[in-house]
């Protein structure tokens, strides 16, 4: 096991012993703040103007949502955009909790203020057709893994009951990812060589979408404490040397100091491969 295997994988066990996705909603995701709100206008915007994806026909359009977490709103912006979505994680507890949004189990986590906004964003009057699009395009939620060598193809994990998994030569129109990458690495030349491993599994032509966060160094959760590789703009830029940058755009912090994470600004960021 590679120097780099091994550092993510530490963090991966941090996660698989103490993250809680039901303490993680309740903490980060009680209502659509602002920085919420700026992801959810960057992954609209790219997904209903930017040229270079509206270009691909739509029954080709394949996106995969890289370490979704318990968190399904992002891909409910990218669901105007195609009907065939993947979605991952590493935890098996994150994986369960969209399922059970998925199939609109009474014990799903509660996600309609953010759908609501969503709606707003789309000129509909409820989130309500916003939610039933997004289940109807999610086509399969499976394990990953940011230190694998195939990240969809992790060893090691356990998979839900009746499962589906891609195939290994799977390529993809789009990936996307939130808040992950820079928690998944804890140096600058992990988030690289994660960066790297991830992107191949992008078509020639197709797009990296990340929104995250910047200055970040850890976030808590409970007693828990999650550390993160601290990212500027230019540490972005340089990873992403060989692609073509699309729409890069910056907002300083806006939440209160209560929101336990010293991140000083986030990002959201297309990139053509």
């Amino acid at each position: 096991m590679s120097d780099f295997e091994s550092r993510v994988r530490w963090l991966t066990d941090q996660y698989t012993f103490s993250f809680d996705p039901k303490t993680y909603h309740a903490t980060y995701y009680s209502e659509p703040d602002d920085e919420v709100k700026f992801f959810l206008e960057g992954f609209h915007r790219v997904f209903t103007q930017e040229p270079t994806l509206m270009s691909r026909p739509p029954r080709q359009r394949r996106l995969l949502e890289f370490g979704s977490g318990p968190v399904p709103i992002y891909v409910a912006a990218a669901s105007v955009y195609t009907s065939s979505i993947t979605m991952s994680d590493v935890l098996d507890s994150n994986r369960q909790e969209l399922q059970n949004w998925l199939a609109g189990a009474e014990a799903a986590l509660e996600w309609t203020p953010f759908l609501e906004y969503l709606a707003e964003l789309e000129g509909h009057r409820s989130g309500l057709a916003v939610e039933e699009r997004t289940r109807k395009a999610v086509q399969m939620v499976v394990p990953c893994d940011g230190a694998a060598a195939r990240p969809l193809q992790p060893g090691g994990t356990t998979e839900l009951p009746g499962a589906l998994r891609p195939p290994a030569t799977q390529l993809y129109d789009v990936i996307m990812s939130t808040l992950c990458l820079e928690f998944a690495s804890s140096t600058l030349e992990d988030f690289r060589e994660m960066l790297r491993r991830l992107l191949e599994l992008v078509r020639p032509g197709g797009c990296l979408v990340l929104a995250g966060a910047l200055g970040n160094t850890y976030y808590q959760l409970g007693r828990s404490r999650y550390p993160s590789v601290r990212l500027s703009p230019e540490d972005l830029k340089a990873a992403l040397k060989d692609l073509l940058i699309l729409d890069f755009r910056v907002l300083k912090r806006q939440t209160s100091k209560e929101k336990p994470a010293d991140h000083d600004a986030v990002f959201f960021l297309v990139a053509q491969k």
